[in-house]
């Protein structure tokens, strides 16, 4: 008995890490990793080439099956993507404005990861 829970427990851990692989893999995914949660529907994350930040917002669970985060802006420059989450976003926190400002000019010019 205690031999077929092991093995159960196991194979979901298997399972769980297989669907992480998986889902680290879309930037449209939640759990794609992000540079700054600037508010609860907005992100900015680094495409996974670095060539650009974008700037994307959460789909509301009532307009879709799944939530899921969609691009909205795609910048080159911190100046830009400052301009386009004020445009966007709205009011932004100001610990997230600190670290969009603490951002290299631009995103080719940086090293991993953020601090």
């Amino acid at each position: 008995m205690i031999e077929i829970s092991l093995r159960h427990a196991k194979q979901r851990i298997v399972d769980r890490l297989r669907v992480t692989e998986v889902s680290n893999s879309s930037e449209s995914d939640c759990a794609y990793p992000f540079v700054i949660l600037v508010s609860y529907r907005w992100r900015v994350i680094e495409c996974r080439h670095r060539l650009q930040w974008i700037l994307q917002y959460r789909n509301r669970a009532e307009t879709v099956a799944t939530d899921v985060w969609r691009g909205r802006s795609f910048c080159r420059t911190r100046e830009a993507l400052i301009r386009s989450c004020d445009h966007h976003v709205g009011r932004i926190d100001a610990k997230a404005r600190a670290v969009l400002g603490r951002l290299p000019e631009q995103i080719d010019r940086h090293p991993m990861p953020y601090s």
